[in-house]
Order: C-alpha cells, then structure tokens, then sequence
C-alpha cells in the first residue's frame, strides 16, 4: 500500500529532512514535534545518546551550547531545559542586546544635541606645579553620537604607554585602571 501512496523516494527525503532539521526561528515546542513526527515516520536505529545529541544539535547555537553544559540524559529533558532557556531569551530585559541599546540612545534628539555640543570638563585636581603628572586632555567628541571615554588614557611614569595601571603614588587612595 505504502508503495502505491507515496513518493518513490519518500523515506529518502524523510532522512533528508531529519539529518537536516534545525529550529532556526521556530518555538522550541514546534522544533520538537516537528523532530518527533519524522522521528516516528523515519526507520532510525539510533542509541538515546545519538537521539538526544541529533536533538540538540538541532537547536539554536544558544540552546545547543548551554544544553552540550548540561549534559541532558533524554530528549524530555532536553526539551524541558530548552523550554526553560527559551523562557529566559524571551524576556523584555534579555532581548534587547547592548549595540541596540546605543544605537537607540545615539539616535535621541535630546542625548544626541548634548552630546555633540558640550565636551566633559575635567575633574579639579590639585593646583598646577602641586600634581607631578599634568591634567589629562578633554577627549575629543567630533563624530556625531559618539560619547567620550570614561576615563582618558594617562601616559607617564606611573602608567607608561601599552601597561595596565593599578594605583599612582602621587594619587593618595584613588585607582586607575586602564589597558593601552
């Protein structure tokens, strides 16, 4: 009956379909269906260690990293886990990636005016001739939506050009930390 049915290279592509399923932008519970349905229409005699690795290597590379991890012992609680992991991505607070945040802040009329017309004054120091090092240049903000380091790089005999500064003698308690 089977023959009469289906496409004479059916189970062919059945392996085809299985060896190359991955979730790409699907949910975790559609990934996981969709891999139990070819799963039972495929003839696979693969060891529950091979399944469950078939399994997760289907995964998004982030789910697959964290659940290689932990080590999963079936394809249940690999979905479980998975199912968990995709709960935690799709939070408002970890679905906004850090370059998306400053690119909104960038993009602000108000942030961006103050940042392209007003430079940081440096902090008052010690009186000029009292420091042995002299004050630190303003950094220079020319590109527009650009902001100034927080720290502009100190060069001297404290903190010589290409070394990690911890603490000058002459800064009585204050740290520095800073990678040329």
């Amino acid at each position: 009956m089977r023959l009469e049915f289906l496409p004479f290279n059916y189970s062919r592509t059945l392996y085809h379909k299985m060896h190359n399923l991955r979730q790409e932008t699907h949910t975790v519970d559609a990934y996981t269906e969709e891999f139990y349905q070819l799963l039972s229409r495929t003839d696979l005699h693969e060891s529950d260690e091979q399944l469950i690795s078939r399994y997760v290597g289907g995964l998004q590379i982030t789910f697959e990293d964290v659940l290689n991890l932990l080590s999963p012992t079936s394809i249940y609680e690999a979905h479980q886990r998975a199912l968990a992991l995709e709960k935690q991505f799709n939070r408002p607070s970890l679905a906004l990636p850090f370059p998306f945040v400053a690119r909104q802040i960038a993009s602000n009329p108000a942030t961006e005016t103050l940042a392209s017309s007003s430079r940081p004054t440096p902090s008052p120091g010690p009186p000029r001739g009292t420091s042995p090092h002299p004050p630190p240049a303003p950094p220079d903000t020319t590109q527009r939506g650009q902001f100034p380091p927080a720290f502009p790089p100190a060069h001297g005999p404290c903190f010589p050009a290409g070394r990690l500064g911890t603490a000058c003698p002459s800064a009585l308690g204050r740290v520095l930390l800073m990678a040329c």
